[in-house]
């Protein structure tokens, strides 16, 4: 199975995959951290592919299921896996996003970084996904039960 968690910063993204990894024993995967698979970016990539193809073709929570949290809109729109895939959008009120930012930053959050997440928040408005999470009042925990619930109704239906 391959999930894809998208979503603009601090909304849930990280804390949920950390989760459902240590629960389902599954690979997560962020931003460009596939660079980690070879010394050479273009074979690094071409691992990736491979990966997210097999995790995406596997049934079930297979061993080689994985997890890719997706921050860039871009990155997102460029995975062609859609129809295998379980795409879960998260979002939260921009001043939840801002408070949670914050924290990150020892309390101070510049300018120019509350106008990128406030950039992002509008990048990601009204996404295309198969789940979507206000994460604004939930819980991580019932974040998590929340896809993988949802993860073993589509399950079912392939």
């Amino acid at each position: 199975m391959l999930l894809i968690f998208m979503g603009a910063s601090c909304t849930g993204k990280s804390s949920a995959a950390e989760r459902i990894r240590s629960e389902r024993n599954l690979s997560v995967y962020s931003g460009k951290d596939y660079l980690r698979l070879s010394k050479n970016e273009v074979e690094a990539r071409k691992k990736f592919n491979e990966m997210l193809h097999e995790a995406s073709c596997s049934s079930g929570w297979a061993d080689n299921s994985l997890i890719y949290i997706v921050t860039d809109k871009n990155d997102a729109e460029k995975l062609n896996l859609a129809e295998h895939a379980v795409f879960v959008h998260f979002t939260a009120d921009a001043s939840v996003v801002k408070e949670r930012f914050s924290g990150r930053m020892n309390g101070n959050l510049p300018k120019p970084l509350e106008l990128m997440l406030e950039k992002q928040l509008k990048n990601w408005e009204n996404a295309e996904s198969d789940l979507s999470l206000d994460t604004t009042v939930l819980k991580t925990e019932d974040i998590t039960e929340k896809i993988i619930s949802f993860c073993e109704k589509v399950m079912i239906l392939r």
